[in-house]
């Protein structure tokens, strides 16, 4: 950026103004220096924040690392050019009254036709786009505040022209007068940024537009921090000579460390063990050896049976692709933040060796993180000074603990929602492709997404294969078919091509298992038999129930026969209702045993002690007489989440990959000691009599799958080699012939795949590889789409879900002291006076209600109960509903009597069911 000429810009600007102090109408900011604040930050975060992968693909495009950085700083420059327009300065003087200088005569702002196309970004791209620039660069300033506007309207200049109107010049007789401001300071933003004229910036692939959407983003919002970027007396007109010191110390205020670099990667076993502590087994090691052979890091899919260290593979290809490729961090996305929290002290282990002294930023996304002890006891400030006064290696940068910045730290982990929303339409998005182009992704338990989920799956691994993003995905269970479309999508994201074939792909997936299948370039290879597994034959008994509602009678009959030696046994069923209920019988029909119940309504809180209660009685650790008498209750969460280990295992039928997920519980881990009559691994599978489907679970899961599923269930079933033939049985293309599972099934599946594909693309971000599309740069990529601002709205958008309503529980006592649900004694202390820790202790408290309560009305009861309670909403808790339940642990929100228990946790029961009683 030429500071020389910044006298120039200063003068063309007319003393327009960008920014007013908010409490303060003394203090104010003018055009000119805004501009020059939000282009010195995205020349910083160019040099000290982007990747060495990120800049060479902008290099690549532009032509040097000079002129990248041109256009980072020129897009700056311009971003907030709409704001010299009538309308925004005559809204904006409103609220400076002391201030008197700006040159041309101005409307009240009443008099002015106000809607979004005269808003500043919409502004800023017709009156650049009247001055010579090109929609391609234009539509990233009007993508500026965070929703991509569609400019095809304006098409050239002289249209563009011809659409400049009353907000603009405000007075018909100014017109003249505003067209000389608008091509002066056009042409002294190209002069400060290096340009000539708009014909000499060069053209963007749309990819490129997004990720440089994203950043000026980032760049403006660090430039109108005012901690960083004071306002000034209205007094001043701003000094030329305070630049670039003022770029300085802004940079200096916000202190974050810079781009972070493997400078040494994995390369032996040796240095393996020295990373994680223990040798490679055979699959750890064909990664590590694959890694190091390749040439262009792109997509890698690892798939071998649960308990086989995936996580330590994935990290290992993740170390050594960011050598390989520049990246200069990682994100690993899990299926739920039960897995997210799971794993965050192995990835935070992970990340502290790979600092290297370093200075990182880390980050968990996910609703819950607040209430991860692990994350928050980690310190919170700068790269130079945190919370405790120190400087650590390992920290939390104060301005990414905003909802929507977290993304941009160095090492994250969060739910695969954080990455799917990528390519969702909702605001801001292009932050979060700011967030992923320079890192290592990882995501986890690949076959747990369901069609739904996978539109955006495969849209989001296009996007990462046009910025060549190193992917690595891990599963245990995977049909060949779902494998071909997940390289499809990377690949033509990665040759810009969506006509590529599956053809061309298709010889290199047909491996045995456990393997490893990889992309080098444009080619996919991959390596089989990677490793010895011992195998474990598992006896399937089916178990026909012709009552559902009395499965909790007949799991308590086939547990009676095989725990008469003692020992343990988790039963899994579908549904958290159905959950309650077998719990319930268990707990009458087992009085000498310890029956546990897990599932996802419980508060926070008491789910954390559920969990660890359950490591220490079925863990890997654990001892006979912990495990001895103990039942096991739970719903999907068990084949997820944790590493316990089950003598004997009862589970509802489900598809075959989830139903594998959960026989990967039983006899995990090699024991000196089980029962008798349990010595060999035994599952049985609750069915309906003559193939009948319980009817709470086709809601679920498909009913085809599920019947297919029964179908092929055999008798035995030898852990890992059958897996992968078992679960491309029920997965492949539909056959009449040879089947007994029906055709009308079948078609239902189809058709609501096609129904659940066609949903999601409705808010689903567009790809970009039309030649059409790089002309109009970013351009409606987003139209017809949602503006979603609301994280839980965009999370409830990319899975296929009715909305349910998060909140905090909380109950109170007879003299209305507040406390969580379920505590016997209170602190004697209300919620706004709270310390710290009672504040934690209260947020830990979150739970989501039943998809049954009716979102709306239930949310607006909540809220009229809110008002009535006397809670103040703490900055912690903003976003947060409350719901206060009475001495009993009971509430009627919405025509359900809602009930919550430390054993069973939320139920809830239609009052008018409950009135029969």
């Amino acid at each position: 950026m030429r500071y020389d000429v910044l006298n120039k810009l200063k003068e063309k600007s007319v003393k327009a103004v960008a920014k007013a102090g908010k409490d303060d109408s003394s203090k104010y900011l003018p055009l000119w220096m805004h501009l020059c604040d939000t282009a010195g930050v995205m020349g910083k975060l160019y040099d000290e924040r982007l990747s060495a992968h990120e800049r060479k693909l902008f290099t690549e495009a532009i032509g040097s690392s000079d002129k990248a950085k041109q256009i980072f700083e020129l897009v700056g420059l311009m971003h907030d050019f709409g704001k010299a327009s009538s309308i925004f300065q005559a809204t904006i003087l409103s609220n400076i009254p002391d201030y008197r200088r700006f040159p041309v005569q101005l409307l009240k702002s009443s008099s002015y036709e106000h809607s979004e196309k005269s808003h500043h970004t919409w502004l800023g791209m017709l009156l650049l786009m009247a001055q010579g620039f090109s929609e391609n660069i234009c539509s990233v300033i009007g993508a500026h505040h965070g929703l991509i506007l569609n400019g095809k309207e304006l098409r050239n200049q002289k249209t563009a022209a011809s659409k400049i109107d009353q907000p603009c010049f405000g007075l018909a007789k100014l017109k003249d007068e505003w067209n000389q401001i608008w091509m002066d300071l056009a042409q002294e933003i190209l002069n400060v940024a290096g340009f000539e004229s708009p014909e000499n910036i060069p053209q963007l692939d749309v990819h490129l537009l997004m990720l440089l959407s994203g950043i000026l983003v980032e760049a403006d919002w660090i430039a109108s921090n005012e901690e960083y970027f004071p306002l000034i007396s209205v007094s001043s007109d701003g000094y030329v000579g305070d630049y670039p010191k003022r770029i300085e110390e802004g940079w200096q205020k916000l202190s974050f460390p810079k781009a972070w670099k493997n400078r040494s990667p994995l390369k032996t076993i040796s240095d393996f063990e020295k990373l994680f502590g223990f040798d490679p087994n055979d699959m750890q090691s064909e990664v590590l050896k694959v890694c190091n052979q390749i040439q262009e890091p792109g997509l890698m899919i690892i798939e071998a049976p649960m308990g086989i260290g995936k996580t330590e593979a994935a990290l290992t290809a993740a170390d050594i692709y960011s050598a390989k490729s520049g990246c200069n961090g990682v994100f690993f996305g899990q299926p739920t933040q039960a897995t997210a929290n799971g794993l965050f002290p192995r990835f935070l282990t992970w990340t502290q060796k790979e600092s290297d002294s370093a200075q990182l930023i880390v980050k968990m996304m996910h609703g819950g993180a607040g209430f991860n002890k692990d994350y928050q006891e980690l310190p919170v400030g700068t790269s130079r000074i945190n919370d405790d006064g120190k400087q650590h290696s390992i920290f939390l940068h104060e301005w990414m603990q905003g909802r929507k910045q977290g993304i941009l730290s160095d090492f994250v982990i969060g739910t695969v929602d954080q990455a799917f929303m990528s390519v969702l339409k909702h605001r801001h998005l292009m932050l979060r492709h700011a967030g992923l182009a320079g890192k290592v992704v990882i995501i986890d338990e690949v076959h747990a997404y369901d069609s739904y989920m996978n539109v955006y799956f495969d849209r989001m691994l296009l996007w990462l294969g046009l910025y060549r993003v190193p992917v690595i995905l891990l599963s245990a269970t995977l049909p060949i078919k779902r494998r071909k479309e997940m390289i499809q999508s990377y690949l033509q994201g990665v040759n810009r091509d969506s006509k590529l074939k599956l053809e061309s792909i298709s010889e290199a997936t047909k491996h045995s298992y456990p393997a490893i299948l990889w992309t080098d370039a444009n080619q996919v290879y991959s390596a089989n038999q990677i490793m010895s597994i011992s195998e474990k034959e598992v006896s399937i008994e089916k178990a026909e129930v012709q009552d559902w509602s009395e499965v909790g009678t007949r799991i308590s009959q086939i547990l009676k026969t095989e725990l008469v030696d003692g020992g343990c046994a988790g039963v899994v069923v579908n549904t958290v209702g159905r959950a309650q209920q077998v719990a319930k019988d268990l707990i009458e029909a087992f009085p000498d045993h310890e029956v546990i119940l897990v599932h996802s309504r419980f508060t926070a809180s008491d789910r954390a002690l559920l969990e660890k209660k359950l490591i220490q009685k079925v863990g890997k650790k654990s001892k006979p007489g912990q495990r001895n008498r103990v039942i096991v209750v739970g719903t999907q969460v068990i084949e997820q989440s944790l590493d316990i280990d089950f003598d004997f295992l009862i589970t509802e039928l489900a598809p075959i990959d989830l139903l594998l997920q959960r026989i990967g519980r039983l006899h995990r881990h090699i024991r000196e000691w089980r029962p008798l009559g349990l010595l060999k691994p035994k599952c049985t599978v609750i069915v309906g009599t003559n193939n009948t489907l319980d009817p709470s679970t086709k809601r679920i899961y498909e009913p085809y799958i599920q019947k297919k599923t029964q179908e092929i269930l055999p008798e035995r079933i030898s852990i890992p080699n059958q897996i992968p033939v078992l679960v491309n049985e029920v997965y492949k293309e539909f056959c009449v012939e040879g089947t007994k599972t029906g055709v009308k099934e079948f078609e239902d599946m189809v058709l609501a795949e096609d129904k659940s594909r066609v949903k999601a693309a409705a808010h689903l971000l567009g790809s970009s590889l039309s030649k059409l599309q790089r002309k109009h740069g970013l351009s409606g990529l987003m139209d017809k789409g949602d503006d979603i601002d609301v994280d839980d709205a965009a999370t409830n958008s990319v899975r296929d879900i009715d909305p349910v309503i998060s909140c905090l529980l909380l109950t109170t006592n007879d003299i209305g002291e507040i406390y969580p649900v379920g505590q016997t004694e209170c602190d004697k202390c209300s919620v706004e006076s709270k310390p710290l820790s009672s504040v934690e202790e209260i947020a830990a408290q979150k739970i989501s209600l039943p998809a049954s309560l009716p979102f709306e009305k239930g949310v607006q009861e909540i809220k009229a109960q809110m008002r009535q309670s006397k809670i103040k909403a703490l900055d912690a808790f903003k976003y947060e509903l409350f719901l206060m339940m009475d001495k009993n642990n009971q509430i009627e929100v919405a025509g359900y009597l809602l009930e919550y228990s430390k054993i069973f946790g939320l139920t809830a029961r239609k009052v008018a069911d409950e009135n029969k009683k």
